[in-house]
């Protein structure tokens, strides 16, 4: 077997030899289209002689084409000159040292071959000033980069892969920044090479090393960037805030970090006003995150941080509470602080105001009286004439849009040689300084939306910190069960983390790349069984490729629910929608949204309000945040005015408090105990102004009691017959209860205001 198996190793190995190989040409190609300073190019020379000799010669040949392809005229020579004097001496040196050489005296060999070849060319060109240091300056980059490529090089090729030290994960470093400087000067259709190779690898190096692997890669790569052209700064800057962001969000996994990535980067981009450049640099970090999307999972398992092993599904995060608390709450802190900064900026730009009326005739009078032969009659015996004259022009623009000489003041009409001119030359600039005005107010909305986002995504990061701090323990022992039964009932399971809160409930979070196909009633009886709690149903809830599984402590009540729609008129489709769920606190939550007009309209609003809200909310993001960006999301999802009420009542099933959110929303009514309570609000509905928030109001409930929720069309012939409904019928089940409001509202309203109509009626049983 042993024998028959030798050929297979030996092909496999010449094939990864080949590979090796061929990626050694294409680098050094590709380093040496670099450029520093616009003309120091060290790189290819420096990587032939550094690399083992067995890929110094493919790697010449590397060098050679790309000297050929994009050296400058008159560099073509001394570039080729220098790739054939550092594979000769390379190849020189393997002969006569059958041991390994030293990187300090390759650096040396590499600065020695490239000084000849500078003095030469340097005589023959009769090089001086500016290109000669250039020159000089390029001997010692080479002598230097030869150091650091050979370091990096044995440690990239070596076959065991063992812990880097430091100085060859700063070699490697080094090479990366090379190799991402020389990648940027390639684009396609104004999409950067560079740009995308650095942001997935800033995705994957996150994605492995988490807050400080994304921290230090997107330095590196910004560097690699700025290297090759100055005006990748401001990108550069909003790629280093976008990785620290993204590497906050570590513990959300792969596709919660490319989420904060993507936004933080979309949100920088519109504060910096959007300006084309950077706009193509957002395209690139899109095609990276496809990129990265893509990448088989086998490979990113490959890379793993100093002393880890395999990944396991138990985990042990008790040492991490406090510090991702701790992260976040400071993360919150500082987008509120860079919020109130850009806030204040923002308000001493607006306090400058050079785009005042006044400058149309400050201009106007420039262009058309100079050259004229009553310049000085005007300007000088009579100044104060003329410049009053000037004031009732305001009036007269801002009434007509334009001035004529009928419309002139007397002063100009009796004294003024050029009005045909004076009048085209005013209402030409009185039409930029409309545009700019305009434009004025289209960047202040654009400005209040960013600002809410920030607040939001503030006001999100403090949410999951508190809730992160509420934890008092993590029980390991019902962890490893409960990842046993998962394992048995479905997969390996990514994560398991099994909590208890302050006021001793469990909770469990079951964290899967796999579409959960086991029923939630036999999977929550098998993780009860094995932890020896009772649990409720599941919450699960899927965003992009990952699943999370939610389970908590039995609750003490239990909501039955009932909920009716009517549709008005032929249509098909509701404009109402509604929501009901709970999250792994033991919350209850249940949400009607109306949105504006009826039918499909609508429903895309609705629609949009509830699935927004319940994913926000599952994730363990709190209401104030989620309302928020509902809000922002209304006001920018399109040109069309756009709003929706939201109606949320959020139930505590362990001790039946009760708190009532509305925007917009019609009255709720509860049944307590034969006593009916109306919850109002005046509060306008999402999507309308900017900082829209929810009227609150509390309640707490018990066994028995009855809450009646309604969209606006169920009430537009009052409310006194709900209330008359609600005395006669109270103690009905809630599907009953639900069918019997439905129907009359539709018998009552259609015939008044038709409107589509929504009741979702819930009673509070015993758990």
């Amino acid at each position: 077997m042993k024998t028959k198996a030798l050929p297979y190793v030996n092909t496999v190995a010449g094939a990864r030899q080949a590979a090796k190989a061929v990626g050694a040409a294409v680098l050094s190609f590709l380093l040496g289209a670099g450029r520093l300073l616009g003309a120091v190019s060290p790189f290819s020379a420096a990587l032939v002689c550094g690399l083992p000799v067995r890929y110094a010669l493919t790697a010449g040949v590397g060098g050679i084409v790309s000297a050929i392809a994009f050296s400058r005229a008159g560099f073509v020579f001394y570039h080729i000159a220098q790739v054939v004097l550092a594979l000769g001496a390379r190849l020189a040196l393997a002969r006569i040292f059958r041991r390994r050489i030293r990187p300090l005296f390759l650096s040396l060999i590499a600065f020695g071959i490239t000084s000849l070849c500078t003095a030469l060319f340097a005589l023959s060109r009769g090089s001086a000033g500016l290109e000669l240091i250039l020159l000089i300056l390029e001997c010692l980059l080479c002598g230097c980069c030869t150091y650091f490529f050979a370091v990096g090089g044995n440690a990239l090729l070596r076959k065991q892969r063992g812990v880097l030290s430091y100085m060859e994960l700063s070699s490697l470093c080094i090479l990366a920044v090379a190799a991402l400087s020389s990648l940027a000067r390639f684009s396609l259709f104004q999409v950067n090479l560079g740009v995308i190779a650095g942001v997935t690898a800033v995705y994957v190096v996150m994605s492995r090393y988490g807050l400080l692997g994304a921290s230090v890669s997107s330095i590196i790569v910004s560097i690699s960037l700025c290297l090759y052209s100055m005006e990748m700064l401001e990108f550069c800057g909003l790629l280093i805030i976008a990785g620290f962001l993204a590497g906050i969000f570590t513990p959300l996994g792969k596709f919660g970090q490319m989420a904060a990535f993507v936004v933080s980067s979309t949100f920088c981009l519109l504060l910096m006003g959007a300006p084309v450049f950077l706009t193509y640099r957002l395209i690139d970090v899109f095609l990276a995150t496809a990129v990265f999307v893509i990448l088989p999972e086998r490979w990113l398992n490959r890379i793993r941080p100093a002393g880890d092993t395999a990944a396991s599904a138990v985990i042990n995060p008790a040492f991490m509470q406090e510090s991702v608390a701790a992260r976040l709450s400071f993360a919150s802190d500082t987008i509120r602080d860079l919020e109130g900064e850009l806030e204040d900026i923002s308000n001493r730009f607006g306090e400058i105001d050079y785009n005042n009326i006044s400058t149309i005739y400050d201009t106007a009078a420039n262009t058309v009286c100079k050259g004229c032969s009553r310049m000085l009659a005007c300007w000088d015996d009579h100044y104060s004439d003329t410049l009053n004259a000037f004031n009732p022009l305001s009036d007269t623009l801002r009434l007509r849009g334009e001035v004529t000489r009928e419309t002139l003041p007397t002063y100009f009409q009796a004294g003024c040689c050029k009005t045909d001119q004076l009048c085209a030359v005013v209402n030409s600039y009185y039409r930029a300084f409309v545009a700019k005005q305009n434009t004025k107010r289209q960047i202040a909305e654009s400005r209040r939306i960013v600002f809410e986002q920030f607040h939001s995504i503030a006001d999100m990061l403090w949410e999951v910190s508190q809730e992160i701090g509420q934890v008092s323990g993590y029980d390991e022992g019902m962890t490893r069960s409960v990842a046993a039964v998962y394992r048995k009932l479905e997969a390996e399971p990514e994560q398991v983390i099994c909590t208890v809160d302050r006021y001793g409930r469990s909770c469990v979070e079951i964290y899967t790349a796999q579409t959960v196909r086991t029923s939630p009633t036999a999977l929550c009886e098998a993780i009860s069984t094995a932890s020896q709690r009772d649990f409720d149903l599941p919450s699960i809830s899927r965003v992009g490729q990952k699943t999370k599984l939610a389970l908590f402590e039995r609750a003490s009540y239990s909501i039955d629910l009932s909920v009716q729609q009517s549709c008005v008129g032929d249509n098909t489709v509701c404009g109402d929608s509604w929501e009901y769920f709970t999250d792994p606190r033991g919350y209850a939550y249940l949400l009607i949204s109306d949105g504006m007009g009826n039918g499909k309209r609508a429903a895309i609003d609705s629609v949009m309000t509830c699935s927004i809200l319940s994913k926000l909310i599952k994730a363990g993001f709190g209401l104030e945040s989620a309302i928020r960006m509902i809000n922002s999301s209304l006001l920018v999802k399109s040109t069309d005015e756009s709003l929706a009420t939201v109606d949320m009542a959020k139930v505590d099933l362990y001790s039946g408090e009760t708190e009532f959110c509305k925007a917009g929303a019609s009255s709720t009514f509860l049944y307590q105990r034969g006593e009916i309570r109306r919850v109002e609000s005046s509060s306008l509905p999402v999507g309308i102004l900017q900082g829209v928030g929810f009227q609150k109001s509390s309640a707490t409930l018990r066994e028995g009691d009855l809450l009646l929720m309604l969209s606006d069309g169920a009430l537009s012939a009052g409310e006194g017959w709900i209330t008359s409904e609600l005395r006669k019928g109270g103690g009905r089940t809630a599907q009953e209860l639900a069918v019997r409001i439905c129907t009359e509202a539709k018998e009552r309203c259609q015939s008044l205001h038709p409107d589509d109509i929504t009741v979702l009626a819930a009673r509070v049983v015993k758990g």
